[in-house]
């Protein structure tokens, strides 16, 4: 690639050098850079988003609208997040009960209802994993473009609901910007941004500087970010017509994201609230009957509590007298609260009690849940013209990483008298005869100090990003003008571009086990992972209010115990090479009273797992020392197709249009693979818009009024993955152990495959998404000083084809598994809940009687089908009506003293009730949330502090009236909420100062 590179460079350096170099006039704009010096308030004059050719907005037929820098400006965004709040038909998915996507992914953004659409960088990828946003903060952008619709001539890899491109800012030649920026606001937020924006040599050399500093905290406890960044980009013009543009842009951020859920309660207030009933004894569990509230736990892994004891030790391990110093043996009788009924994975919200014993914003997990990244990314570009041919070279490189940890948030209380545990965990976690698991606890039996409290308690796990991706395009565009021949010969724009992208993704998690030598026990059995309890105090002076943070309070080593973070999974790297090639044109007849918008796109993408070069590690079946790393040639999964695009925009009258789009799109799925380990084939969208146009005012106020149909094939979504995925594929694979242990037969796809278990690695299930809607825009400026951004959407998407992957296996394992009464090896805790509920047998006894395959299969069948309620039916959280308002006034010189350089704006946010379960008693029909609205407010004021410097000062009010109420997110049937969303938005105010010279 790095050839391919020099060799286009040297190529258009030699065309620069046969053009005469002592002109000195500053080359024109490229046709393949948009520029900004058109926008008008909060109009944009043009846009790439069509041909990738710099188009008039009104004349371009997709669905594009634009934030430019002033809208951006009035509303205080400082990143994407802030955006999309103000984008039409767009916003951050919703998708996230556990909080992982937010530390996966800074923002995913959802248009017109279809998840994860793409993000690009100056119409270049920039995106993690192909799902999240790569830089998403503001302080290098310069507008943004919202393309709704399957694109993929604009974005090469798309996806059917649209694509968000962001501009990034350049050097000028010739032109001057000096600026520092200020911003303090709510949450002790504090941000500086510098700007600097000079010619070196007049005409010919110009560089631009961009740095930015932030340290703010949040409405949880332990909330924060921290962030630096800088940006440089020059631009260089050795002759008259060429010119070359460089950046580079690095930012490092810390962070604890608060998330957008309340605490996971694990009927701690409950309990509390019931009067917290004390548990018997539990090392005498023959006089310790069960307690309201409580239910016993039989916690088998390693416990490290270090405001207990130094060393780690065991609550229980079956087989072992808990207290060898008395007659008789004593088997384990430790209790825990038990969480809400219908309580999703992770605890429940029990609304009546949220807030009234653990603060609302309580950050269970601390400061040691944090989710950090830094990235660096490099870009050049060429232009060349020769005559009235343009050229374009482009280079992208990035780097990326991220490390975000996530140790549990279960808030359990403990109602035990005693302290946990019997032993420490310094001998061999098999019990043998005549052999405990290791030394008596010193301390066994005395008084817990910690009785009543609550603790959070679980595995330490921290999952790594790292990707390195670079690109390379080749563009050439051509106007032709045939209107000296006749009128009706039009004018043409003709494009043409190569892009070669190369993508090294990996992912992997890293957990905390016991590695110390000599143990008979598989390192990743469940007796050798750490569990990590710490216990909460909101109630005393200086107490521990959140996980102690587990990079500051390592696992000593000793006996029996060596604590390391290893490799936990085998999520291989993965690469994705894309090659495309796209032909563009667009034609415009007399007057511009018709235009037309064709283009072609070949694409062939290879994507390949690394499967080779791993080593595991030994006495374990599924940890690694290093994961595998190098690439088999003969398992590339390659796809090879074209997009095309149709478009054409009628103006019978200057001020009135009528606009057609078609368009496809295609996106590869990173290593995502169905439930045999096989890659997912590429997700492809079309749709189809038809909009009438507004060009009123005199040009000052663009208006559009659309409707659509967006079709999505193929393409992975999370709700409905996590549902089979999450809860059902650890069963699977307890029947598929036990079938190998006992020596009988697994279906025959696994052994056509050679593989023993399933959903492994990235698995994840597909949908097909069918979109429709309306959407209503208006831009501009209805009078000088008084500009407006309205937008309306009303979505609608429906679901079929849904986990076709699962069915596929429970199809093929049907006449095996269902009604096979062999036992399992092992009974899950959900297995035996469900069993239990099925047959009314709540005292059912699963170490005595285990369940069968047939539960097994039965269970999971129990989840396809709660997937299968939604089928035909909008998805989980969609939501179905969207409205954005900004209007701001800027008073002119002939305004009052007082009131010249003010300005003054506010605008309110509209979402609609999300779908947050279906009715069973209704043929499923879907079950509704509640609406929200958010107003904003904004003053600004520019003083003129002497000559040539300003002074502006601008305050933003967010959620103006404290709308701050929970959301419902899922419902059991229509009035029982299971959990709730937290606000989105929370009141705050920033204060920015900017001081330009």
């Amino acid at each position: 690639m790095t050839f391919r590179l020099r060799s286009a460079l040297w190529i258009s350096s030699l065309l620069g050098a046969a053009l005469s170099a002592a002109e000195s006039e500053v080359v024109s704009l490229s046709p393949f850079v948009v520029s900004t010096e058109g926008d008008e308030g909060y109009r944009a004059a043009n846009t790439l988003s069509g041909t990738r050719m710099n188009a008039s907005l009104i004349h371009t037929p997709a669905a594009v609208s634009v934030l430019t820098k002033e809208f951006l400006d009035d509303i205080g965004a400082e990143n994407v997040f802030d955006m999309l709040k103000f984008a039409m038909s767009t916003e951050h998915e919703r998708n996230d009960p556990a909080g992982g996507v937010q530390q996966a992914f800074d923002v995913r953004a959802t248009i017109r209802g279809f998840t994860e659409s793409v993000i690009s960088r100056d119409y270049l990828p920039n995106m993690v994993e192909g799902r999240g946003i790569l830089a998403s903060d503001r302080f290098n952008v310069e507008r943004a473009d919202v393309s709704r619709g399957p694109n993929s001539i604009l974005f090469g890899a798309g996806r059917p609901g649209g694509a968000l491109n962001l501009t990034t800012k350049r050097a000028h030649l010739n032109g001057r910007r000096q600026s520092v920026t200020m911003t303090v606001g709510n949450f002790a937020r504090k941000r500086s941004e510098v700007d600097f924006a000079f010619p070196l040599i007049r005409d010919k050399l110009a560089l631009r500087t961009n740095a930015l500093w932030e340290d703010r905290e949040g409405w949880f406890e332990f909330e924060m970010a921290r962030q630096k960044g800088v940006a440089v980009a020059g631009t260089y013009q050795p002759f008259k017509h060429t010119q070359i543009r460089a950046g580079v842009e690095r930012l490092v951020r810390d962070q604890v994201m608060g998330g957008n859920f309340p605490h996971a309660d694990f009927g701690y207030s409950r309990w509390v609230m019931g009067g917290a009933p004390r548990a018997g004894n539990p090392l005498l569990p023959g006089t310790n009957p069960a307690p309201a509230l409580l239910r016993s736990t039989n916690t088998v892994q390693v416990i490290f509590a270090p405001q207990i004891r130094a060393q780690p030790f065991r609550v229980s391990t079956t087989g072992a007298d808990m207290r060898p110093d008395l007659p008789g043996t004593q088997g384990t009788g430790f209790w825990e609260t038990i969480s809400g009924a219908a309580a999703p994975s992770g605890g429940t919200v029990d609304d009546p009690f949220y807030g009234k014993v653990i603060p609302a914003n309580a950050y269970l997990p601390g400061p040691g849940r944090d989710a950090n990244y830094h990235y660096t990314i490099y870009s050049v570009f060429l232009d060349q013209r020769i005559g009235g041919v343009n050229f374009e070279v482009g280079f992208n490189r990035t780097n990326y990483y991220r490390g975000f940890t996530q140790p549990s948030a279960n808030a359990v209380g403990d109602p035990n008298p005693v302290l946990p545990g019997a032993y420490y965990a310094d001998g061999d976690s098999a019990i043998a005869a005549g052999r405990n698991p290791g030394t008596l606890l010193p301390d066994i039996a005395r008084a817990n100090p910690f009785v009543g409290l609550p603790y959070v308690q679980s595995q330490v796990t921290q999952q790594i990003f790292d990707q390195r991706s670079e690109s390379i395009r080749a563009s050439i565009g051509y106007e032709l003008d045939l209107t000296k021949r006749h009128a009706w010969f039009g004018r043409h724009s003709l494009a043409a571009s190569w892009q070669h992208n190369d993508n090294v993704f990996g992912n992997g998690t890293v957990g905390e086990y016991n590695l110390a030598p000599g143990n008979s026990q598989l390192i990743d059995s469940t007796t050798n992972v750490i569990f990590r309890r710490t216990y909460l105090d909101f109630w005393s002076p200086g107490g521990q209010r959140g996980a102690l943070d587990p990079w500051s309070n390592p696992v000593p080593d000793g006996p029996g115990m060596k604590a390391r973070f290893i490799w936990n999974n085998s999520y291989p790297w993965n690469q994705t090479v894309s090659k495309s090639l796209m032909f563009a044109t667009q034609s415009r007849f007399p007057g511009d009273k018709i235009v037309l918008t064709a283009g072609y796109r070949r694409e062939r993408i290879e994507n390949n797992n690394a499967s080779l070069g791993g080593e595991r590690l030994p006495n374990s079946t599924n940890l690694w020392i290093t994961r595998p790393y190098l690439y088999d040639p003969a398992t590339i999964a390659a796809y090879s197709g074209a997009t095309k695009t149709f478009g054409a925009v009628v103006m019978p009258l200057p001020w009135l249009g009528f606009s057609y789009n078609q368009s496809q799109s295609v996106f590869p799925q990173s290593n995502f693979t169905d439930i045999y380990d096989r890659l997912l084939v590429p997700s492809k969208g079309e749709g189809k818009d038809y909009a009438v146009r507004l060009n009123l005012l005199g040009g000052r106020l663009y208006a559009t009024l659309s409707t659509y149909r967006n079709l999505g094939r193929d393409q992975f979504h999370d709700v409905t993955s996590n549902t089979v995925r999450g809860q059902g594929i650890p069963v699977l694979n307890d029947v598929l152990t036990t079938l190998l242990r006992t020596g009988r037969p697994l279906p025959a796809t696994l052994n056509t495959l050679g593989i023993t278990q399933v959903g492994l690695s990235k698995y994840r299930e597909t949908v097909t998404s069918d979109g429709r809607g309306s959407e209503i825009e208006i831009t501009g400026r209805l009078a000088p000083g008084w500009s407006l951004s309205l937008n309306y959407a009303r979505p609608e998407i429906t679901f079929t084809d849904m986990a076709p992957s699962m069915a596929g296996f429970l199809a093929e394992t049907k006449a095996a598994w269902d009604g096979n009464l062999s036992p399992l090896d092992s009974t899950r805790a959900t297995v035996a809940t469900f069993v239990r509920a099925r047959d009314g047998t709540p005292s059912r006894d699963f170490v005595l009687n285990p369940a069968t395959i047939n539960d097994a299969y039965d269970y999971v069948m129990s989840l396809l089908e709660t997937v299968y309620r939604g089928t035909g039916k909008p998805p989980l959280s969609f939501v179905g009506e969207s409205f954005n308002l900004f209007s701001s006034y800027r008073f002119t010189d002939g305004a009052p003293m007082v009131l010249r350089g003010a300005r003054v704006g506010g605008g309110a946010n509209y979402r609609g009730p999300a779908v947050i379960g279906y009715d069973e008693a209704r043929n499923n029909e879907p079950i509704l949330g509640r609406s929200t609205m958010i107003y904003n407010a904004m003053l600004g004021k520019t003083v003129r502090v002497r000559r040539g410097q300003t002074l502006d000062l601008q305050l933003n009010l967010e959620n103006l009236f404290r709308q701050e109420d929970l959301i419902p997110y899922s419902a059991a049937a229509p009035g029982q909420v299971v959990r709730y969303l937290l606000p989105r938005v929370r009141h705050g105010w920033s204060v920015r100062a900017t001081y330009s010279f």
